[in-house]
């Protein structure tokens, strides 16, 4: 019997990932400072390049401001109308976006490598010197209302908005909602004094990878190296002390289902216990083969998904379990995540759970670096993060070497029930 009739029968070997192969952090300067990290590789002549403005709603003078400001400083430069834009842009098969989250606004290029000099400098454009046509802002603002009416018809959706409200204050910056009142407040003044303090007060990073020459490399220094910048402002954020572990139930918009959140908050990606908390939230709940799936749908059949989270933000972050169940098994669903919670808490992993969880999220780590649009994604986050690679890697050392022992005392320490916030939507 020869090798491939032998592995046809009997499947390949099973490895352990021993490596994650993490690239160096290469970066070098414009002429005016701003710092670019690239990665010069790739099977196809595409290149992607990310613009980030550290300020999202931390900078915000008005509620939702960085939600539209980002919606509609694409739509026109004070050359360009928006149909212009999109018609030069479509010529070239480029796309382009520019889009907004709590801690970022994010500008993105990305074109075949030999039209991306011809396209950076309308790209610069629409950052440098958008029109912000009041036509634009009303459509931008009419569409977002529209969407937060469509988000208000839905269980889930209503059960996350009120999560953050409730663990971090309905005024915070992790914390508030936008409304339609916010929407429909905002004007074209505010837009371009965000605007202004973007480009003068928010710290400014690019992210560039792909197959290119050098041209590319010239032709963003040229649109963005001469912009007089100076190293943006601190972000100054005092978190709050206040734990809130009340029980809440909403009545239902969705009359055949109800919501379930239990969450707490956390840190952030620099807490001493990041990477543990990672993995214990993959065992309870972070992968198709988790604890709370195999119990709540595989064994009881109470839902279709349920998962637990771990985000975290920059200054701050929050850990929850979420689902969707009949009104009729919320108290039982309930009892099973908190019964989940406790198992964890009181008894180590088997071995062999322990290795399935350890395999999987390694398993990720080489998706995460495999070919440069994938790398450059986990180079940014933790460059945003304030992260080095020796951060990275000991996050990965970390998942290699974590005991059952210790996944217990991260659960003891972090999933105590009675620090949990319970939020039930029906």
């Amino acid at each position: 019997m020869n090798i491939d009739e032998k592995i046809r029968r009997n499947g390949p070997k099973i490895h352990s990932i021993t490596k994650i192969p993490v690239r160096p952090f290469t970066s070098f300067n414009l002429d005016n400072g701003l710092p670019v990290y690239y990665i010069r590789q790739g099977s196809q002549e595409l290149v992607k390049l990310d613009i980030v403005f550290k300020g999202g709603r931390h900078h915000e003078l008005h509620k939702s401001l960085n939600r539209i400001f980002a919606g509609v400083i694409k739509e026109g430069t004070q050359k360009d109308s928006a149909e212009t834009l999109y018609e030069f842009f479509d010529r070239y098969g480029a796309s382009y976006t520019s889009r907004s989250s709590l801690d970022y606004t994010t500008f993105t290029l990305m074109s075949l490598s030999k039209f991306f000099p011809i396209l950076i400098q309308k790209f610069s454009e629409i950052i440098l010197e958008p029109l912000f046509a009041e036509e634009e802002i009303l459509k931008c603002i009419d569409n977002n209302c529209r969407k937060l009416e469509l988000d208000q018809s839905k269980n889930e959706l209503v059960a996350y908005r009120l999560l953050t409200e409730k663990l971090f204050g309905e005024d915070a910056v992790y914390g508030y909602n936008s409304t339609k009142e916010n929407f429909q407040q905002i004007t074209r003044e505010r837009l371009v004094e965000y605007h202004q303090d973007m480009m003068t007060n928010q710290e400014c990073t690019l992210f560039l990878c792909g197959q290119y020459d050098d041209t590319v490399e010239q032709s963003i220094n040229q649109a963005f190296g001469q912009w007089s910048y100076t190293k943006g402002r601190k972000i100054h954020y005092k978190k709050s002390s206040f734990t809130n572990t009340d029980q809440f139930k909403f009545p239902a918009v969705q009359q055949h289902q109800s919501a379930i959140r239990i969450g707490r908050k956390f840190g952030n990606r620099k807490d001493k216990a990041y990477a543990q908390m990672t993995f214990l939230n993959n065992v309870l709940g972070g992968y198709f083969g988790s604890r709370l799936m195999k119990n709540i749908r595989e064994e009881k059949g109470y839902t279709y998904n349920v998962f637990s989270s771990l985000d975290t933000l920059l200054c701050e972050g929050y850990f929850y379990i979420s689902t969707e169940v009949s009104p009729h098994h919320v108290k039982d669903a309930s009892n099973e995540i908190v019964k989940e919670m406790e198992l964890l808490r009181q008894v180590p992993l088997e071995k062999e759970e322990l290795e399935m969880n350890r395999n999987y999220i390694l398993g990720n780590l080489l998706t995460a670096v495999d070919g440069p649009f994938q790398t450059i994604r986990l180079i940014k986050s933790a460059v945003l993060n304030g992260e080095t690679r020796e951060d990275v890697l000991h996050t990965i050392e970390t998942f290699k070497s974590i005991t059952a022992r210790e996944v217990q005392h991260t659960a003891e320490e972090f999933l105590d029930p009675s620090t949990f916030m319970h939020l039930t939507i029906g």
